[in-house]
């Protein structure tokens, strides 16, 4: 996969991501995102979506029925973009997936916190529901002769790896390079994304 190199007169560095540093961007800070969403290949909608831990994404719908019935059984694809505090994007996630129509026992219980759904009224009496195949995406790091391609890499490795397992568990690496996270992860007996 081939990713633009220039936005806005910027230089930028295109850095892949995994399928788990593509999840863990798009469910935080917090569940709830808005994305573009495009059903069967038709021109894509923005609309809000609630990501579960199970590789599941719910769009609610409220009271109106119409998504449910356009979109169930049809493949979906899913686009979620972040900006930075200039405008440009920072990252940029896409999945795939199949939707079925939400059921009662997809409703996640507590219901989550998010801004997306709070001018809904009854945000998830509908709904579908996209079981997520695969995610890939990007982040776009600018590029400068001290941070070249390689340098960003590791910059954005150490910003999303976390330790797994071992007495540092869930705790960011960050200011370290991936072969010192590494070695620190094998000195607890851990491993590193």
């Amino acid at each position: 996969m081939e990713f633009p190199v220039c936005h806005w007169g910027v230089d930028l560095a295109a850095i892949p991501l995994t399928h788990a540093e593509c999840f863990r961007l798009v469910g935080t800070p917090e569940r709830g995102r808005h994305a573009m969403v495009s059903i069967d290949g038709a021109p894509a909608v923005r609309l809000a979506c609630v990501v579960l831990d199970s590789a599941r994404l719910l769009i609610p719908t409220g009271t109106d029925r119409t998504l449910v019935r356009a979109a169930a059984g049809r493949p979906v694809s899913i686009e979620f973009t972040q900006h930075d505090h200039a405008g440009r994007p920072s990252w940029q996630v896409v999945g795939l997936g199949l939707a079925r129509p939400m059921g009662y026992a997809d409703r996640p219980n507590p219901l989550p916190r998010t801004t997306v759904t709070m001018t809904m009224a009854a945000p998830f009496e509908n709904g579908i529901v996209v079981e997520l195949a695969r995610l890939t995406g990007h982040r776009t790091l600018p590029q400068t002769a001290a941070t070249g391609p390689d340098r960003a890499r590791e910059s954005t490795v150490d910003a999303v790896e976390l330790d797994p397992v071992g007495p540092q568990a869930g705790t960011a690496s960050a200011g370290r390079t991936p072969s010192a996270a590494a070695s620190a992860s094998s000195d607890s007996g851990g491993s590193s994304l």
